[in-house]
């Protein structure tokens, strides 16, 4: 397989038209968006803090899909119908929302730089104090974002049929087509230079990008329809499948090797603190564990799908999913709502 050169544009981002997201293998809703809709409240709650703080009441129960933090006492969930959490440290309280597109996608740089996607290219922006509508694109729907810096923030997503990946320089956000996905499910970076995105080709197979901040090469994938990505550097990548395969890249080699310990389950969302510290995540509560070995499960106490996985250090890391799920790991066990 040859790799393909994606250019970011020079010019303004362009407007096309949006179809309804269901593809790949997504069979998650009716609908096949990446953002589950049940019902907007359940049963309540309580959310257990880090082990150091005492437990919270919980936010509304509203479906989460992404997570992200800029440390242990600032950690931003969002959702269904412009949903935002956050947790200070000792509690988790639901935050006013300039949108009430779903969101399935939040990045950072810093407390005071924190970014978050979704519908109709939906991109808000929290500033320290709050958060506001920069840009939408009715045309787009944003599915991964990550940002090394104020000025450089990267989202992924679907335009129709196709894939597309955007850029923000600190002043515009621009666009550009993806040929030969039909969607990137997820981004990821280990620095401005060094950027991941991953999806589903036009067979329903696996597609993987890797950009250095100006273009985009695609990386040769033979597995599934891809979902999740992590890694410590080009040289050392992780990305999972929704048939639940995990795959290690080796970059020197430029080399995908199978885990032989996959978790074999449907998995949606990765991120570790080492290479000896990696959590993979998906439907049925599942929460697999890496520890430069094998891949193990770890009970979370819930049946409910986990859209993501975010961490401070490798005690204290957040998952969240349907139906308001928030889960804590503090090095030992989940606290189970």
């Amino acid at each position: 397989m040859h790799s393909k050169t994606v250019s970011i544009p020079q010019t303004s981002a362009r407007a096309a038209t949006l179809g309804l997201l269901c593809v790949g293998v997504c069979a998650l809703t009716p609908s096949c968006k990446k953002v589950a809709e049940p019902s907007s409240t359940s049963q309540s709650g309580s959310v257990s803090a880090a082990s150091n703080a005492s437990p919270a009441p919980a936010p509304p129960k509203v479906s989460l899909s992404a997570v992200w933090g800029s440390g242990a006492a600032d950690v931003w969930a969002v959702g269904v119908k412009g949903a935002i959490d956050h947790y200070d440290g000792h509690a988790w309280t639901h935050v006013d929302s300039p949108t009430t597109k779903n969101l399935s996608a939040i990045t950072g740089s810093a407390h005071s730089d924190v970014w978050a996607g979704g519908d109709d290219a939906t991109t808000i922006h929290y500033d320290g104090q709050s958060w506001k509508v920069v840009a939408e694109e009715k045309d787009e729907t944003i599915l991964g974002m990550w940002a090394s810096s104020p000025n450089d923030v990267w989202a992924s997503g679907i335009e129709e049929d196709t894939s597309i990946l955007r850029h923000y320089d600190g002043k515009k956000w621009e666009t550009a087509p993806v040929g030969g996905a039909t969607s990137l499910w997820e981004t990821w970076g280990s620095g401005p230079t060094d950027i991941w995105m991953v999806g589903t080709d036009r067979k329903a197979q696996g597609f993987v990008l890797q950009g250095n901040g100006k273009h985009f090469d695609r990386v040769p994938f033979e597995g599934g329809s891809l979902r999740a990505v992590w890694g410590t550097g080009p040289n050392e990548v992780w990305v999972g499948t929704y048939e639940g395969e995990i795959w290690q890249f080796d970059g020197k080699a430029k080399k995908w090797t199978p885990s032989p310990t996959s978790p074999k389950a449907k998995l949606l969302g990765m991120w570790g603190s080492s290479a000896t510290d990696i959590w993979a995540v998906g439907l049925n509560g599942g929460a697999f564990h890496y520890d430069g070995q094998a891949w193990t499960k770890r009970p979370t106490g819930t049946s409910e799908a986990i859209w993501a996985a975010w961490g401070s250090t490798a005690s204290d890391v957040w998952l969240v999913g349907t139906g308001g799920t928030i889960k804590h790991w503090d090095g030992h066990a989940f606290t189970t709502l």
